[in-house]
């Protein structure tokens, strides 16, 4: 037997619920609220350990610490209750940290400060609490539109063979940096970088099961880009870009979020302005990728969507409409159809986690 907790975070003052619990084993029934913390600040991004009861959140703010950065922040997770006890805080090193990972040996914790364009990675002690510091960039640079005046990273996605690639919106960048020789003090060098088309603005990034290709959500162009891993260097190719955009899509709409199903048959992707969510359906080898179509996201700006470890939900979280939206994925079906809308009021929610628990 095993339970699915869903965990949300968003964008909230210190006083509020920032980030709430539920139980969410029925994936295709209403979640059921079991904890809330309070506490921090914007609490944006969230992730989970890999094998310990911890959580990790950003606390998206320029007031931290003096420097104007924001801060990483661990909870520990009662797996009897839910609840959520804070057990470390530390600078993130940078403004406006946007988004936070881990890497697959759950010994580095990656940070991606929107405000402050840069990326840092922190250690992960044994027992999961954040550690020193050891590594710390700046970006450099800006793109032609009005978004990207200065370097705004917004994902650190590590990669299977043990890099990370920091996807950067001003600079239109994503950057790959791989672990450097230990007792160097330069743990993470810059190895390689792919340019995407001047004002694409790209955002998130996450990798194919087979980890061979990887897809980009360029926010400001509205696309979504196939890329290539090159097998020798662990760079990224372009192989194909597509329109996130519904053919009938009228005014602003910007791309957000991006996620692969674990079969690797599908990637969605949120349209925020349209409020839509766009199919894509890959090959067989996860080396090309066509579009399926599109849905209505069940309420107004779709920030973040995520896959229910059964397979059998995609969970998607409306940001201005403060509601969560469960649609059901069958296996003979190109798009998924909506199930419910959550009867739970949520606070500007923009991340959704799951995991998967045994009882």
């Amino acid at each position: 037997m095993s339970q699915t907790l869903l965990f949300v975070g968003g964008y909230a003052p210190s006083t509020d619920a920032g980030i709430r619990v539920f139980d969410a084993t029925d994936p295709l029934a209403d979640p059921i609220e079991l904890a809330r913390a309070t506490g921090v600040e914007n609490p944006s991004y969230l992730a989970l350990h890999p094998t310990e009861p911890l959580l990790y959140a950003v606390s998206e703010v320029s007031t931290h610490d003096a420097s104007g950065a924001g801060a990483l922040v661990a909870y520990r997770i009662d797996m009897a209750t839910a609840e959520l006890e804070e057990v470390g805080r530390v600078s993130s090193l940078g403004a406006g940290p946007c988004h936070v990972s881990i890497d697959a040996t759950a010994s580095v914790l990656y940070c991606a400060n929107y405000g402050g364009g840069s990326v840092s990675a922190h250690a992960l002690d044994r027992d999961g609490s954040i550690g020193a510091v050891v590594a710390s960039h700046p970006h450099v640079g800006s793109g032609p539109t009005g978004r990207q005046e200065a370097p705004h990273a917004h994902c650190m996605r590590p990669a299977p063979d043990g890099s990370v690639h920091a996807v950067d919106l001003g600079t239109d960048e994503v950057i790959r940096y791989a672990p450097g020789p230990s007792g160097t003090g330069e743990t993470l060098a810059r190895t390689s970088t792919l340019t995407t088309t001047p004002g694409a603005g790209p955002r998130h990034l996450a990798f194919h099961p087979s980890g061979t290709t990887a897809v980009l959500v360029c926010e400001l162009d509205n696309t979504v880009m196939l890329l290539k891993v090159d097998p020798a260097t662990g760079g990224l190719d372009p192989l194909e870009v597509h329109s996130t955009r519904a053919p009938d899509a009228a005014g602003d709409t910007i791309a957000a979020a991006v996620a692969i199903d674990a079969a690797g048959r599908f990637a969605y992707v949120s349209n925020r302005g349209d409020d839509t969510i766009a199919a894509f359906r890959f090959d067989p080898a996860g080396t090309s990728m066509a579009a399926c179509g599109h849905l209505p996201s069940g309420g107004r700006t779709p920030r973040t969507l995520a896959l229910h470890p059964s397979g059998r939900a995609l969970l998607v979280a409306n940001q201005d409409s403060d509601n969560l939206v469960l649609f059901e994925l069958d296996d003979g079906a190109d798009l998924p159809r909506q199930r419910l809308v959550s009867a739970h009021r949520l606070t500007s929610p923009t991340c959704l986690v799951l995991r998967e628990v045994p009882t």
